[in-house]
């Protein structure tokens, strides 16, 4: 996570933007559907006060897996005029375009966590079996 929010803020100085406030989230729960990041809720707080007026995140899916989230943050973006910019450039939800992507990305951001759930889940209960 450290390279990640290094690389953010390498990105903010190239660009000229001030970083007032850094969030993370606690990856235990991602892509679980009742698992809320307190973190993110404090972004969108903020974003709605206009305590600062934009996000930066490494990756789409570094910043949600959570297809409320998504939305949540598209709405205030649109309502409050605030921008998101991604370091590897893929995030664009001032656009139909982009807030498309977005949401294919999260989607396939779930999958990949489900997966390696499933996987992780079947490689213990294969190891259980074997000490039987």
């Amino acid at each position: 996570m450290t390279q990640q929010v290094e690389a953010c803020r390498e990105f903010a100085q190239a660009k000229g933007f001030a970083i007032t406030a850094v969030f993370t989230d606690n990856p235990t729960g991602r892509g679980k559907q009742k698992v809320r990041n307190p973190e993110f809720q404090q972004l969108l707080a903020g974003l709605k006060a206009k305590t600062f007026d934009g996000v930066i995140t490494y990756d789409v899916d570094r910043l949600s897996r959570d297809f409320r989230d998504l939305e949540d943050l598209i709405d205030v973006l649109h309502e409050t005029g605030a921008i998101a910019e991604t370091v590897t450039g893929n995030l664009g939800l001032d656009t139909p375009t982009g807030i498309t992507m977005a949401r294919v990305m999260i989607a396939i951001a779930r999958k990949a966590s489900a997966d390696h759930g499933r996987r992780t889940s079947r490689g213990i209960m294969l190891a259980r079996e074997a000490r039987a």
